[in-house]
């Protein structure tokens, strides 16, 4: 029984550790799920002289950082990705985006704006 209650004393350990790392409850339960999985896949390395919260929260720690580094370099890729883009739309393109986006603005004027400016400009 006693064991069962250290668990769950670590669970929540683990939980709120995981909060204050990512200030969201939902990818909180995230790292702690994945830390779990970790710890199961990982329970050889557990040394039973050692804390077994400490080297719990060590995971949660360590799942919570791996996931910010990999979205970083998400991030990163799809910038470049957006860049290469940019570099290499057909001038063409960004003027039909601009006629559009000017053809838009000018539907959304009032009716004496619109037609003061139709009859000015073009």
């Amino acid at each position: 029984m006693d064991d069962a209650r250290d668990m769950e004393a670590d669970l929540l350990a683990m939980r709120r550790y995981a909060r204050a790392l990512a200030r969201d409850e939902s990818d909180a339960d995230d790292v702690v799920q994945d830390a779990l999985l970790r710890a199961i896949e990982r329970r050889a390395t557990y040394q039973p002289e050692r804390s077994r919260t400490r080297w719990l929260l060590a995971i949660v720690h360590n799942v919570f950082v791996s996931a910010k580094r990999r979205q970083a370099a998400e991030t990163r890729r799809n910038d470049r990705f957006a860049q290469t883009l940019l570099s290499s739309i057909d001038p063409q393109q960004e003027e039909h985006v601009r006629l559009a986006e000017i053809a838009q603005g000018f539907a959304a004027l009032p009716d004496a704006q619109r037609a003061a400016l139709h009859l000015t400009a073009i």
